[in-house]
């Protein structure tokens, strides 16, 4: 038997350069595929010529077709193919095994785990179904990502032969990922090392007993830059003891503590307020998107669009935009959110026809408009599949329970929102979450305080929730279990 490795490092990050436990990442890859089984040739895909390794494959843009047949076309002669990222240094050799050895037995085309964090397990195919992917790839120009492979067996999933490493618990629902493609995914990398991880069994029981590890460098933020509308929706709270426009150079130094300290953010702003109220709109797009390289998610109500900021979103891949709809029917349209259906549904249009990916037609799913949801997704579903059926909030029980049903886990955990989220009021203060509309809970001001001191704050009462101890707020709060970026 003669197998291949072929290692993915074609979006590696400077992390990437950290030492591990005085190690060289690239050392430790290179031990990983040298001891796995069988193995007889290892390949590096890379973007960058600068890597200390043989047998490089260099390509300056790879998408999903050019990954497939590039593993096809370099598969040829051997027997199996083990697939991986290479910024995972703690790729489980014992598993890695136990998985081969199933793959094996069971004349597997394709094996993969499930249930463990990200990073511990590679992708093993036979590589007999490489002919057959390089079909399902055709024209797939898509940038490749960590699910690529799958993703593709997924299209004819029924042809081929799978077979799955089951770990025995199964810790999916903590979004764990043992890479180093990111400041908070490799500060947490190190924590759990420290703390004894170094295979999957020991990772495993780590982020059973010390749920604190998780913890991260917030990865969404939420900001209130106007508490000005163009409708009234009737679902929605108002957000009391803040200003009504956020200053733009406040949100600069705001932003520019959050580059500093989480490095890659998602940014997005409160739905309860249209962000074309703001004079200075089309600037804090650009400062958000351009000076800080951050992603914007813009929901929006459809109203009072400029053709200029239709034009910036055309051009403009850093933004995605959820226009919020809640209804096809006129007479409910018109009851959830007032006037202006046909203006919104029209920019709606625009937007898909220009920026089709980037665009989401959302409705919030309540006992308001229930007998409109089908209605509703079948008429968008003819101009695009990004259809968002939204949860309802009562907002810790300060508006009517209007929620068609009950989606809450039968065990509470620790809220997803103060684990990875940041909630900015229009004063520049971070509250304790994006929930907190009456600014009860800060936790200090982005503009004055120290932003470790902030988060500081914020963890311990994260640590509290491991516990079960939850503020007023939270005790009354049903979306812990949602979840963001």
């Amino acid at each position: 038997m003669k197998n291949i490795a072929i290692v993915n490092l074609t979006d590696i990050s400077s992390y990437f350069y950290e030492n591990i436990k005085g190690k060289k990442q690239i050392d430790i890859i290179k031990t990983y595929s040298e001891n796995l089984p069988y193995i007889d040739k290892i390949i590096y895909l890379t973007s960058t010529r600068d890597l200390d390794c043989d047998n490089l494959i260099f390509y300056e843009n790879w998408n999903k077709e050019l990954l497939i047949n590039t593993l096809f076309n370099e598969s040829k002669g051997y027997d199996n193919l083990f697939y991986y990222y290479g910024d995972c240094p703690l790729l489980d050799k014992k598993l890695t095994e136990e998985m081969f050895g199933d793959h094996i037995n069971y004349y597997a085309e394709y094996t993969f785990a499930d249930g463990y964090p990200y990073g511990l397990t590679p992708e093993i195919l036979d590589v007999n179904i490489l002919e057959a992917l390089t079909l399902l790839a055709q024209n797939q120009k898509d940038k490749i990502d960590r699910n690529t492979i799958f993703d593709i067996v997924k299209k004819d999933i029924n042809s081929f032969e799978l077979e799955t490493k089951i770990s025995e618990k199964d810790v999916r629902l903590l979004r764990v990922s043992l890479t180093c493609d990111s400041k908070r995914n490799f500060n947490q990398l190190l924590r759990i090392i420290n703390s004894g991880g170094t295979n999957a069994a020991s990772i495993i029981k780590i982020l059973d007993e010390k749920q604190e590890l998780l913890f991260v460098e917030p990865s969404y933020l939420t900001l209130e830059i106007t508490k000005l509308k163009k409708h009234n929706t009737t679902y929605l709270p108002e957000r009391v003891n803040s200003s009504d426009l956020m200053n733009i150079s406040d949100l600069d130094k705001i932003l520019a503590k959050m580059k500093k300290y989480s490095e890659d953010v998602i940014v997005s702003f409160v739905p309860e307020y249209e962000p074309t109220t703001h004079p200075e709109l089309l600037s804090i797009i650009k400062l958000i998107t351009n000076k800080y390289n951050f992603e914007l998610f813009m929901e929006t109500g459809g109203i009072g669009w400029s053709t200029e900021l239709v034009e910036e979103v055309k051009n403009n891949n850093k933004i995605k935009i959820i226009v919020t709809l809640d209804a096809i029917n006129q007479d409910i349209y018109t009851s959830l959110r007032g006037f202006g259906q046909a203006e919104a549904e029209s920019l709606t249009h625009t937007l898909i026809n220009n920026a089709s990916d980037r665009i989401w037609v959302q409705a919030t799913r309540m006992k308001n408009n229930e007998a409109d949801m089908e209605p509703f997704f079948r008429h968008w579903q003819k101009f695009t599949s990004n259809i968002i059926i939204q949860k309802y909030s009562d907002y810790c029980k300060r508006l009517p329970d209007l929620k068609v049903a009950d989606l809450s886990p039968l065990k509470r955990f620790p809220c997803w929102h103060l684990k990875r989220d940041l909630h900015i009021n229009s004063d520049g203060f971070a509250l304790i979450c994006f929930y907190d509309t009456e600014s009860e809970y800060k936790l200090g001001s982005l503009l004055d305080d120290n932003i470790e001191t902030i988060m500081e704050r914020k963890k311990d009462i994260y640590i509290k929730q491991i516990n079960c101890n939850y503020t007023k707020l939270c005790g009354l709060c049903d979306e812990y279990y949602t979840y963001n970026f």
